[in-house]
């Protein structure tokens, strides 16, 4: 086996680790906390882009029998990650998502 076989496979593995931890580990948290977290990100910026960054709610039925939905969760690791690989630039006055290429 050679040198460059060895790195493509070790990037392989690493890459496939790191999407496995991601998916498993992942840590839904609330607009606060996410502003908190990640504190480049104010409260007006959220209002503004929230659309720019993944989420998720939850519809249901509550104990009346009305469909309600709760307030959206971000994932954690997904949106570091997007911060990691320059997808946000926040050095624009309007946010941009950068799209893999």
């Amino acid at each position: 086996m050679d040198a460059a076989l060895k790195r493509e496979i070790t990037q392989v593995v690493n890459e496939a680790t790191r999407e496995a931890f991601l998916m498993y580990n992942e840590e839904w948290i609330s607009a606060k906390e996410l502003c908190q977290t990640f504190q480049m990100i104010p409260k007006s910026w959220l209002k503004l882009y929230r659309h720019l960054l993944p989420q998720s709610s939850v519809r249901y039925i509550d104990k009346n029998g009305k469909e309600k939905e709760t307030n959206p969760a971000f994932p954690k690791h997904r949106i570091n990650q997007m911060i990691l690989e320059g997808k946000l630039d926040f050095t624009r006055p309007e946010c941009q998502y950068r799209r893999s290429k």
